[in-house]
């Protein structure tokens, strides 16, 4: 549109899937694919020039979506044991509930924060939060069910079923909650 103008304001931060930008300037970014080891970049323009000179990285898986909320950041990953593998069955128990598909928070001012050891789960059993946000002490959160059910699962699922299922939820989190992935999905 008339007017409408783009920056770069940093190249190399690596791929952003979602990014939140806090009062003061800083920006989080939620990356497609973990960079230096970990899956949040952190940047700063402590000159106030444009540039965001300043670049560090936080939690050690990559994600989808990310949140702030005053000194509170909140980030969500994707769970999945064998990537895009046709037929492959989940497995019960999920491994990796302990530090995957969830909700965490951080201390947006503490900085060399680890996802397993500084990250405390909010909630647990989301797959691919692609919008998160807070309101009146509770967490809203889009997540993007399960995508693929057609070339995943040919003999279970169409392209036309694969379009419409399973639905797009949007929760309402509390501390704790559970949103039953990967055991469950809403098919609406």
């Amino acid at each position: 549109p008339e007017g409408f103008t783009a920056t770069v304001i940093h190249e190399g931060v690596g791929s952003a899937r979602h990014m939140v930008v806090r009062n003061n300037g800083d920006i989080y970014v939620a990356l497609r694919q973990r960079q230096n080891g970990f899956g949040i970049a952190c940047l700063r323009d402590a000159d106030g020039d444009g540039s965001y000179e300043t670049v560090e990285y936080a939690g050690k898986v990559q994600g989808t979506g990310i949140a702030l909320d005053e000194n509170w950041l909140y980030f969500a990953n994707a769970c999945q044991i064998k990537m895009r593998t046709p037929g492959s069955p989940g497995m019960e128990p999920c491994p990796i509930l302990e530090y995957a598909g969830g909700i965490w928070v951080y201390d947006a001012d503490k900085p060399n924060q680890q996802h397993t050891r500084d990250g405390v789960r909010y909630a647990t059993g989301l797959r691919n939060c692609v919008a998160i946000d807070q309101h009146d002490g509770a967490v809203y959160a889009v997540m993007h069910g399960r995508d693929q059910l057609d070339s995943l699962f040919p003999d279970l699922y169409t392209p036309e079923q694969n379009a419409d299922l399973p639905a797009e939820e949007m929760f309402r989190l509390e501390q704790g909650n559970d949103g039953g992935w990967p055991y469950t999905y809403y098919d609406g």
